[in-house]
């Protein structure tokens, strides 16, 4: 933890300022000097009142040393800081790059997988935001310094990049003299000479990096990281490529850290399969420790962006003002929707040109209501019918499917809302509740249910005593089948999603990926709202009465309409 001599953020940043606003006033003095132009009045004012001297060259000298002084006493503060702060560290070793604020936000996480405060990490960057350098360089020099007994293990995508993107230069920062200011006592053992593995001197401890797909054996490490298992989009986009680093985390990488080990994978996005991908299913599905996901998106867009941001920021920020708002929307407006949403978003999607496109969507920042006048009476029928569509898992084990609920708004003139999404692994009490308390909170209309699984028990249980009448759908084709009738609707542009919302990015994501992504729930609850949908359009909009069961009959045929035929089941 922070010892006697911790250089707080805030102190820093006047430090910084301090030191850039002297060489601002040196340049302009010097300037003026060159020249034989007039100073400004403010800037001879402060010029004469801190060198307590009217003569230019006097001027210019004392502010040099002044400016010497105040930076010889600022990097000290950082030296005596730098074994126990990561990121006053870094910056005592570059003093030419003081860190961003995002780049603070990776010293205090990387702090917390030091002291294992923080076992499982995931942290999600977008490209070039200096991740590398923090996570893969600086961090196993200060974590060898401190612990000099300690074992550390590194991951790359090949065995050559990671020993010259991360062997080699870690080796340099060891070595290098400032290193030994922080750390007097370490040193590499002259015997190794590996960029790939290599010991301290008079120590226990060392380093060793490994390509994805390398053995590991006889290794066994006290911390470590993972960075960038993927060397490009086309690795990423091969099953059999996923499939092997997939194995190599979960089979070799993890086996050689010690009981109570840390460490992490720090990655930009590519994939909804890539490696983070799979570990925030695997911590969705509740194997193992739980890892602590961490997305920092290039810039903030919407109020569920920065309700989720670990940093803090506010609406329109980037990450990083080095890739300022401008650069930000550039990207935006030149990448292709899948990189933009993969590499400055952290959301993968597999890409347009599938089932569907992000563009046939509409947007809406108001869920619509009828109008009310201040009496209380209605002035405009807007909403026809409130639905909540629910798909069920088989089940409620932990690798089973999740079950959703969909909340949908239908207008009067035919368009659809989405207005709310819930998502769970539950039995069937829990799956009746979570149905139910939806329908209340929303005031549904109607309750759709598709007919298999746990969805039937609860038709079956719930039959005229649940909060708006049950309407059973039965499975007549593939989900692929099924999700592909109701594309001409979205693509017809009357389907509509949140501005923002908290679960818009992972519904998003799940319908732009299908049918390639791992999970199709939401995606089978949207196409029985909207094949639905369509049938009551077709059928008459007459209010639904009573709370008995419906079954809806079906009728085959690719894009086919629906079947006007309603059947009463018994409740």
């Amino acid at each position: 933890m922070p010892g006697i001599h911790a250089l707080q953020v805030e102190q820093k940043i006047k430090y910084r300022a301090l030191l850039k606003k002297a060489q601002q006033l040196i340049t302009e003095l010097e300037t003026a000097q060159a020249r034989g132009t007039p100073l400004r009045e403010k800037t001879l004012e402060v010029a004469v009142k801190l060198s307590q001297t009217t003569d230019l060259a006097k001027q210019i000298e004392c502010l040099w040393t002044l400016k010497e002084k105040t930076e010889e006493t600022y990097y000290e503060k950082l030296r005596l800081a730098a074994p126990d702060n990561f990121t006053c560290y870094v910056e005592y070793m570059t003093p030419e790059e003081p860190p961003a604020p995002h780049m603070e936000f990776f010293g205090s996480h990387l702090e917390s997988v030091f002291h294992r405060e923080c076992l499982r990490s995931t942290v999600s960057v977008p490209p070039g935001h200096a991740k590398t350098k923090y996570f893969s360089r600086m961090f196993p020099a200060w974590t060898l310094g401190k612990m000099p007994n300690w074992k550390y293990l590194q991951g790359g995508h090949t065995q050559h990049f990671a020993e010259n993107e991360y062997g080699k230069e870690v080796r340099a920062l060891i070595s290098d003299p400032r290193n030994r200011d922080v750390f007097p006592d370490i040193a590499l053992s002259p015997r190794s000479t590996a960029a790939g593995n290599w010991r301290l001197d008079h120590f226990r401890g060392g380093y060793v990096c490994k390509g994805a797909g390398q053995g590991i054996a006889g290794y066994r490490a006290h911390c470590g990281g993972i960075d960038d298992p993927f060397g490009s989009r086309e690795d990423v986009e091969s099953q059999v490529i996923r499939d092997r680093v997939g194995r190599w985390l979960f089979a070799d990488f993890r086996t050689r850290f010690l009981p109570g080990a840390a460490f992490f994978i720090v990655a930009t996005r590519w994939h909804v399969d890539d490696l983070i991908g799979r570990v925030e299913q695997m911590t969705k599905d509740g194997r193992g420790l739980p890892w602590d996901i961490i997305n920092l998106t290039g810039i903030i867009e919407t109020e569920a962006e920065m309700a989720a941001d670990r940093m803090g920021r506010d609406m329109g920020q980037p990450l990083w003002d080095y890739f300022g708002v401008d650069h930000m929307m550039e990207m935006k407006a030149t990448l292709p929707a899948a990189d933009w949403w993969s590499l400055y978003k952290g959301v993968p999607i597999i890409g347009e040109g599938n089932m569907v496109q992000a563009k046939w969507f509409q947007r809406f920042t108001k869920i619509p209501r009828d109008e009310i006048d201040l009496s209380g009476r209605l002035t405009s029928k807007v909403v026809r019918r409130i639905t909540v569509s629910v798909d069920c898992a088989n089940k409620p084990t932990q690798r089973s499917n999740y079950s959703v609920c969909t909340v949908w708004i239908e207008t009067m003139d035919g368009k659809h809302y989405l207005v709310h999404t819930v998502r769970k692994k539950t039995d069937i009490t829990g799956l009746t509740k979570m149905i139910e308390d939806t329908a209340t909170q929303w005031n549904a209309n109607v309750i759709i249910v598709e007919d298999k699984g746990h969805g039937t028990a609860y038709i079956q249980q719930r039959a005229g005593k649940a909060p708006a009448p049950i309407i059973a759908i039965p499975v007549d084709s593939s989900k692929e089948f099924r999700f592909d009738r109701v594309t001409p609707v979205i693509e017809s542009g009357v389907v509509y999603l949140p501005q923002s919302a908290p679960w818009l990015p992972e519904y998003e994501a799940e319908l732009l990926a299908f049918p390639n992504g791992t999970d199709d729930d939401q995606v089978d609850s949207t196409s029985q709202y909207l094949e639905w949908a369509a049938k009551r359009t077709m059928g008459g909009t007459k209010k639904l009465k009573g709370t008995g069961t419906k079954h809806i009959g079906k009728r085959q045929g690719r894009r086919g309409s629906l079947s006007k035929q309603v059947h009463m089941r018994a409740a």
